[in-house]
C-alpha cells in the first residue's frame, strides 16, 4: 500500500481506557479463577458506588462453564446478576442476554465469538455515569484483530469504556520466545509489549507459509486443470483417465500407516498452520524420492488425530481424520481443526497414544509422531484433571479407564511401534522424552515459531516417512540421503 485514508470518528476522541502497563494480570492456574473473580470485583464498581457492567470473554464454552460453576464464582453467582452466553443459545435467547448484559451490576460470560460484531448497546443511565462497560479478556487472542473487536465492545460512539487482561501463563508458550520473554511474565509492566510483540512474529512466519502454499499449490492446480479441460475438449479419453486414476489411486504394495498426534490447545495455532500448509510438499517430495529409488510411491498412509486436555468434554478432547494417501483430505480436516482449549500444566498426550494403540489394533501401524508444547500428563495428574468433568462422565466416554501416557506406551513398545516425540517448548522435553526412550523412538525440540519452522516442519515429516518406510530393507539412510541432497 503506499497511500492511506484516515476519517475521524464522528464521535471525537475515544474514551477507551486499557494501559497495558497495569491491565495485564500472568497468573499460574491455580491463581487463575481467583484473579478473574477479583477483576470482575476491581471493575463493577463505578464512580458513584454504584455498579457497572462487566463482559467477560473465554476462549472455550468448557472454560466458560468451568469458571462459572466453580468455588471461585461462587459469591458473585449468587449475590448478582450472572448469565453465560454460548454458541448453544438459540437467537432469542441471545437478544436478550445482550440487552441484560448491558444493566447495572450485570455479570455476562461468553466465549470469544462473541467478541465478534454484536453492539452492546448501553440504555442504562448508571452506566453512563460510572465509566461504561468493563470488558476482561481471559485469553490471549493468537490474532490481534481478534483482540481489536473484543476491545470494540466497550467504549462505542463516544461513550466511556475500559478493559483489562487475566491470562492464565501456561497457555502463552507460543508467544514467549525465550528465556528473557518467560521471566517478563513477573513484570507485568513489560509482558504485553512481549505477547504482542511474538504475536506479530508468529503472524509474519504464518502469513508467509500460506502464501508460499497458496503461489505454489494455485499454480500447480491450475495447470493440471487446464490440462484436463485440453484433454476433455479432444476428447482425449486415455489421458482423462490416467489423470482421474491419478488423483485417486491408492497404495498397491505393503502399507506403512504413520500416525501424527497433535495437541490443538489454545497456544498451537501456528503448529495447525504450519502442517496444514506443510502437508502437501511432505508427501510430493516423501513421493518423489521414492519413485526415484524403485518404491512405491503410494505405499505409506498418514491419520492426523488432535488432543486437547481433560478440561474439554469427549468431542473436544480428540478429533481425528481418516488414514489418507491424499494430502488434499488431510488438509481439509485441518481446516475444521482450531486451537483452543488447554489450561495446563500438562495435556492428554496418552489420548494421542491411546488412539495409537487402538488403530494398530484394527491394522498394524509403523510408528507414531508426537507434537505439542506441554508436558504429557503424570498418572496423579491425569486422574486430578478428569475429577473436573467426574469419573462418571469419563467412564460414559470411550475413554473409560485410561490412565496416562506410560501404560500406552508399554503397548507401543510390545508392538514395536516407536513414538517419536517433537516438543515445542523446553517445558514438555521430559515427557517427551520419556515417551519416546519407552518405545524406542527419537526426541527433538521442533521450534515452530521461527522463520524456518515450515521447511522443519517438511524436513521431520519426510525424513520419518522415509525411515520407516527404508528400514524394511536396510535404506533408510540411503532414502534420507537422497532427499536432503535433493530438497535440502
Amino acid at each position: 500500500m503506499k497511500q492511506y485514508t484516515f476519517i475521524p470518528s464522528v464521535y471525537g476522541k475515544s474514551k477507551f481506557q486499557f494501559n497495558p502497563q497495569k491491565d495485564v494480570k500472568v497468573v499460574l492456574q491455580q491463581e487463575y479463577y481467583n484473579t478473574i473473580t477479583n477483576e470482575i470485583n476491581r471493575n463493577i464498581v463505578g464512580k458513584t458506588d454504584q455498579k457497572r457492567a462487566v463482559l467477560v470473554f473465554f476462549n472455550t464454552k468448557d472454560i466458560l462453564l468451568d469458571y462459572y460453576n466453580s468455588q471461585q464464582f461462587k459469591t458473585l453467582k449468587q449475590n448478582s446478576q450472572t448469565q453465560i452466553m454460548t454458541e448453544e443459545n438459540s437467537i432469542e435467547e441471545r437478544k436478550k442476554i445482550i440487552k441484560d448484559a448491558t444493566y447495572s451490576g450485570a455479570i455476562t460470560l461468553l466465549t470469544k465469538i462473541f467478541g465478534r460484531g454484536i453492539d452492546f448497546q448501553v440504555n442504562d443511565t448508571i452506566i453512563f455515569q460510572n465509566y461504561g462497560i468493563h470488558v476482561i479478556q481471559t485469553f490471549f487472542s493468537e490474532d490481534k484483530s481478534e483482540e481489536t473487536q473484543t476491545k470494540g465492545r466497550t467504549a462505542r460512539q463516544g461513550e466511556e469504556g475500559s478493559y483489562s487482561m487475566v491470562l492464565q501463563q501456561d497457555t502463552l508458550q507460543a508467544f514467549l520466545k525465550t528465556e528473557e520473554d518467560q521471566k517478563k511474565t513477573e513484570k507485568l509492566d513489560e509482558i504485553y509489549e512481549v505477547l504482542d510483540r511474538n504475536r506479530q512474529v508468529n503472524f509474519e512466519n504464518d502469513f508467509k507459509s500460506n502464501i508460499e502454499y497458496n503461489q505454489k499449490t494455485s499454480i500447480t492446480s491450475h495447470k493440471q486443470s487446464e490440462n484436463f479441460l485440453n484433454f476433455l475438449k479432444d476428447r482425449n479419453l486415455q489421458e482423462v483417465k490416467k489423470y482421474l486414476l491419478q488423483l485417486n489411486q491408492g497404495p498397491k504394495e505393503k502399507t506403512f500407516k504413520t500416525l501424527i498426534a497433535m495437541d490443538i490447545t489454545g497456544s498451537m495455532g501456528s503448529l495447525i498452520t504450519q502442517t496444514k500448509n506443510t502437508i502437501q510438499t511432505t508427501f510430493e517430495q516423501t513421493r518423489e524420492i521414492l519413485k526415484e529409488k524403485g518404491y512405491d510411491p503410494q505405499c505409506f498412509l498418514i491419520m492426523i488425530s488432535c488432543f486437547r486436555s481433560y478440561t474439554s468434554r469427549w468431542q473436544q478432547i480428540f478429533q481425528t481424520s481418516t488414514w489418507e494417501n491424499n494430502p488434499d483430505k488431510l488438509r481439509s480436516f485441518l481446516q475444521t481443526i482450531t486451537a483452543s482449549g488447554g489450561t495446563g500444566p500438562g495435556e492428554s498426550v496418552e489420548v494421542g497414544l491411546w488412539w495409537a494403540n487402538k488403530q494398530n489394533d484394527e491394522d498394524p501401524i509403523s510408528q507414531v509422531i508426537v507434537l505439542g508444547d506441554q508436558p504429557a500428563h503424570l498418572q496423579n495428574e491425569a486422574q486430578a484433571h478428569r475429577n473436573s468433568f467426574g469419573q462418571t462422565y469419563w467412564d460414559s466416554t470411550p475413554l473409560k479407564g485410561l490412565t496416562y501416557y506410560v501404560p500406552e506406551c508399554q503397548k507401543l513398545s510390545s508392538k514395536k511401534i516407536p513414538a517419536n516425540t517433537f516438543y515445542l517448548h523446553p517445558g514438555a522435553k521430559s515427557t517427551y522424552e520419556d515417551i519416546a526412550k519407552l518405545t524406542s523412538g527419537i526426541s527433538e525440540y521442533l521450534d515452530i515459531n521461527s522463520a524456518q519452522s515450515s521447511k522443519k516442519l517438511t524436513n521431520l515429516f519426510v525424513e520419518s516417512l522415509l525411515k520407516d518406510i527404508g528400514k524394511q530393507d536396510g535404506r533408510s539412510n540411503e532414502l534420507i540421503a537422497a532427499y536432503k541432497a535433493k530438497f535440502s
